[in-house]
């Protein structure tokens, strides 16, 4: 169909009982290779839910800058997909500016802040204005007790 234009950002949706704003983000396959040759994104796959709080963590140079710039559309990767709410970002992203938000890692969080407090700080940020505090402390323990996080540093990595 012609004059339909570029497809609408879904912002608001209910998942079971509960009211959930933002989009599902969705990738599949994303791989990166930086100028050296080094792969930086290999195979990842992954899925956000409207409102779920995730944590990237890892050391310095271990991709998550990368990740997170592919997830936000500001730098593709090289193969593999990204969607939001279904929709893939390639060619669309212009369409989705008004609820997607991207932050350079520096720019906002205290280098020492403990990854626990950095995480319920995002929490408060992100999720619904509503969110009780047991809420948001259940997301984090959630975010800290995930499988890759066992092993994370207690504080924020990078310069």
């Amino acid at each position: 169909m012609s004059g339909m234009g570029p497809p609408r950002p879904v912002v608001d949706r209910t998942v079971g009982e509960e009211h959930r704003r933002g989009v599902r983000i969705q990738a599949e396959h994303l791989t990166r290779r930086v100028r050296t040759g080094l792969t930086v994104l290999h195979d990842i796959s992954l899925s956000i839910e409207p409102g779920e709080v995730v944590g990237i963590v890892g050391g310095s140079g271990a991709g998550k800058t990368t990740l997170l710039e592919a997830l936000a559309g500001v730098q593709a990767a090289q193969a593999g997909t990204v969607r939001f709410d279904g929709v893939e970002i390639s060619g669309s992203i212009d369409a989705w500016r008004r609820v997607l938000g991207y932050v350079p890692q520096d720019d906002i969080i205290h280098a020492d802040l403990p990854l626990a407090r950095t995480l319920r700080y995002a929490a408060r940020l992100r999720l619904p204005s509503g969110t009780s505090p047991q809420a948001i402390e259940r997301a984090v323990t959630e975010a800290l007790r995930a499988p890759d996080s066992r092993n994370a540093p207690t504080s924020r990595s990078g310069p």
